[in-house]
Parts: C-alpha cells; structure tokens; sequence
C-alpha cells in the first residue's frame, strides 16, 4: 500500500521490522525488494556498515539508480540535477564514484555542508524527484539499521519527513533488532511522521 501511495504521488510512512536474529528480517526485505520491482520502483537493498560509514555505501548505489532512470546521454533536467547534487555529496563526503560522465551545472548549497543530517535528505529528495518525473520511485531498503550512527538515522527520517511534505516518492523500510526503537527515540515527532514503528514493549 505504501508502495502504490507513493507512486500516486500521496505521502506514505515507511516501516522498521525489528526482531531478534534469525527470525526471517532479512528474508522479508527480500521480499520486499521483489515487490518494488514489480511496481517498476527503483529498489536499493544495501546493509547497514558496522563503521558507520553510510554515505560510502549509499552513493554509488544511488549513482547506478540515476543512470537507470535515463541514460547520462539522455538525462533530463530532474536527472542533471539530481547528479549535480550526487556529486557534491560524494565530493564532500570523500566517496570514491569515479567519472559521472556527463558535463553537469553545478548545484550550489545542495549537499556540500559536510552536515549528514542536511546532505543527505537533499540528496535522497534530488532523486526522488528525478524518479517521480520518470513515473516512478525510491524505495531504500537497510538491513542492521541498529549500526547507524544517530546522525544516520536521524538524516533519514528528516528525508522521509521531507518527502512526506512533498510528496515525493521516497519510501524506507528498514529491519535490524529491538534496540531500533529507542535510537528512533530521540527523535520522536518525525519518527511519528515517517515510520510505521512498533512501541519497545511489543518490539
């Protein structure tokens, strides 16, 4: 449901499946992932990095989502943008990507603060934008959410938050143990706002 809500354009909450180790997380995400495809959504399933070094992870997977939304030869003015804003966040976050590709205008105050909270939602929001002018979306999909960093995490929700607002199609599913909810704890109104989570007791 949340999936067909974003692509018609209407905000949507994603989830956090918590869970002890073994109990089928990762199986469902699969699944999940399965489903998004199906909906001809962009998927991108990655696990959470020990270090905590999301950016490392996230960026490529995104690059390769942008040249899967239009062929860098190609790419319309949402698309250019979008990658504009991809390469100030690798740049800033010291990510190794290789070359775009294509020569880009630049976008300035997007995703260069160095802040994680304020980059990556302007990232994220920059390629839902560009999946909703092809007619689709951003489905992310994170395995060990309990190995975010708080500023992690709290960079997601703002984004999910964002793109609620907006009406972006940005939607995140996110599994990992029990522990999840009191990281999301600390920030409690836009957990509201952007997750379907389960209170501790019943986690």
């Amino acid at each position: 449901m949340a999936m067909d809500r974003i692509l018609g354009h209407r905000s949507a909450r994603g989830m956090l499946l918590l869970g002890l180790r073994g109990v089928g997380k990762t199986v469902l995400l699969n699944h999940l992932k399965g489903s998004a495809e199906d909906k001809r959504l962009h998927a991108v399933k990655l696990e959470a990095p020990e270090e905590g070094e999301l950016a490392k992870r996230l960026g490529p997977a995104l690059k390769a989502v942008l040249y899967q939304l239009q062929p860098v030869a190609s790419a319309g003015d949402k698309a250019r943008r979008a990658l504009s804003v991809l390469r100030n966040f690798l740049a800033t976050f010291k990510v190794s990507y290789g070359e775009i590709g294509i020569t880009l205008e630049p976008a300035p105050g997007k995703a260069e603060s160095g802040n994680l909270e304020q980059d990556l939602p302007d990232l994220l929001l920059a390629v839902a934008e560009a999946a909703a002018d092809r007619h689709s979306g951003l489905v992310l999909l994170i395995d060990e959410v309990q190995y975010l960093s708080g500023e992690e995490l709290a960079a997601l929700i703002v984004a999910c938050h964002e793109a609620a607002q907006r009406g972006l199609p940005l939607l995140l599913v996110g599994a990992g143990l029990p522990q999840i909810a009191a990281l999301a704890g600390n920030a409690k109104s836009l957990r509201r706002a952007a997750f379907h989570l389960p209170n501790h007791r019943t986690a």
